[in-house]
């Protein structure tokens, strides 16, 4: 039993010092390292008193930068698809004009005054003479 012990202690060791040693191998040197991140922040002081870091406004620009790319390339997106609906529409409208100057010619043809011999069938009859008011009515 107390070889069993040693040996997994052993094995338990070696097994740390594989990851410490794994660890180490893949630490990158320090000169490889971001000098970003070793420099003191660039301290700018601002209107209301205060000191700001320059590295973070230069990092939320470029984030807000980013935004308004996305934003102008849907936008542009957006007017183009929006220019092909217009001239479809514009199309449409012209083929409605050309349609209801048709129609307008088709119903000025029809509604045309006839002619001087023919009387229409449906033309009103001659108005009735007045009839007389009884004198006790009036």
């Amino acid at each position: 039993m107390a070889r069993a012990i040693i040996i997994t202690t052993i094995v338990l060791i070696m097994g740390i010092g594989a990851a410490a040693a794994g660890l180490w191998l893949r630490r990158t040197p320090s000169s490889a390292r971001g000098s970003v991140l070793r420099r003191p922040p660039m301290l700018v002081p601002q209107a209301d008193g205060s000191l700001y870091d320059m590295r973070l406004q230069v990092a939320q620009m470029e984030e807000r930068l980013e935004v308004q790319e996305r934003v102008s390339r849907s936008m542009r997106a957006e007017v183009a698809a929006l220019t092909r609906e217009r001239d479809t529409l514009r199309e449409e409208v012209a083929s409605l004009r050309e349609e209801l100057a048709r129609l307008r010619r088709q119903v000025a043809r029809a509604a045309s005054p006839p002619k001087a011999g023919n009387a229409p069938a449906n033309a009103p009859s001659p108005a009735l003479p007045p009839l007389p008011i009884p004198e006790e009515l009036r």
